[in-house]
């Protein structure tokens, strides 16, 4: 029983405001599952984080920057407690810029990120869906994405993209306004 309590007040700090954070740059890949060969595209994500709050600006292509990217979007979602793990999901909001057509940078709209601590860094680790509006093809799961942690900072200032970021923050952490009371 005592145990449980200390697990319980454990995972209770661990969650709260004071906890996990997943601000940073995240460098990595995404593979594309969509056709019958597997494609791999680098991947740049740049995230922000205010209690269970997440919000991103992601790039793909040869570059993190805006201007020289292939795609660059805006995700937003929120950290989750299951048991022992730390997860993300992530909606995509709106394109933000594309050198590639728009239609195959807007097809990515979810993710599912799993936090990971390894010996050699901090990883984020899941799965990306798309949609479709051709009817003969169904909506699912598009791929995997692999992504390290290389900074603590995002490496491009992202709420300029989020125009109802209070709002944001809010609604993903449901009322809860613990992170508030940390940050003073």
């Amino acid at each position: 029983m005592k145990e449980k309590f200390i697990l319980g007040c454990l995972l209770a700090i661990c969650f709260s405001g004071s906890g996990q954070n997943l601000s940073g740059t995240w460098e990595g890949f995404f593979v594309s599952n969509m056709t019958k060969t597997e494609k791999q595209f680098s991947f740049y994500l740049h995230t922000q984080q205010k209690g269970k709050a997440l919000w991103a600006v992601y790039s793909t292509g040869k570059s993190y920057k805006i201007d020289s990217a292939d795609c660059v979007c805006n995700i937003e979602g929120e950290l989750v407690a299951n048991k022992n793990e730390i997860f993300a999901k992530m909606y995509k909001d709106k394109v933000i810029a594309n050198l590639i057509s728009y239609q195959i940078c807007a097809f990515i709209n979810y993710f599912e990120f799993n936090y990971e601590q390894r010996d050699d860094g901090e990883y984020l680790k899941g799965k990306w869906f798309g949609f479709t509006e051709n009817k003969l093809r169904s909506d699912g799961a598009g791929g995997s994405v692999l992504l390290k942690r290389v900074s603590m900072k995002p490496a491009i200032g992202i709420d300029q993209y989020f125009p109802k970021l209070g709002q944001l923050i809010t609604k993903y952490n449901h009322g809860d306004t613990s992170f508030q009371r940390s940050q003073n």
